[in-house]
């Protein structure tokens, strides 16, 4: 496996970690219920399409994740489909080190940590690009004439 094929896998073990993250930390919390009440009470005209709209950008994370990790170019236009999402809504791929900045209060300046976040995400989509695009080896059959 080649590096770029190795980074390529740990970004998508990290998204499935960070759904992960979110998953037991709504758990942990008041659980779903409390996203639907709070989405309601926020007073937006059609919360079941808010929720509905999170619940697949979140699906869509875990399908990067689960293509990434299991290495199918054909998925890469999830990718690119998913960064402006990530920005807006703050959903990073390096959320161990945005976690980390908050907690030792390195985060102080928000447009210095959205700055981090939208470089850090173009470079995700670029290496993604770059694999995606990457020639794949040629595997012949033993006995079969190349």
């Amino acid at each position: 496996m080649k590096s770029l094929e190795r980074i390529i896998v740990v970004i998508g073990a990290l998204d499935l970690a960070y759904i992960a993250w979110v998953l037991v930390g709504t758990l942990r919390g008041a659980g779903f219920s409390a996203i639907w009440q709070s989405t309601v009470a926020f007073g937006l005209p059609f919360p079941a399409l808010q929720v509905g709209a999170v619940a697949a950008i979140y699906l869509a994370i875990l399908a990067c994740g689960l293509a990434l990790l299991l290495r199918r170019r054909r998925l890469a236009w999830l990718n690119y489909w998913l960064l402006p999402l990530r920005v807006a809504l703050v959903l990073p791929t390096l959320f161990p080190l945005f976690a980390a900045m908050s907690a030792i209060g390195i985060a102080s300046n928000p447009w210095a940590v959205f700055a981090l976040l939208a470089i850090t995400e173009l470079f995700r989509v670029v290496l993604v690009y770059r694999w995606s695009r990457a020639e794949t080896p040629v595997r012949h059959a033993v006995g079969s004439a190349v």
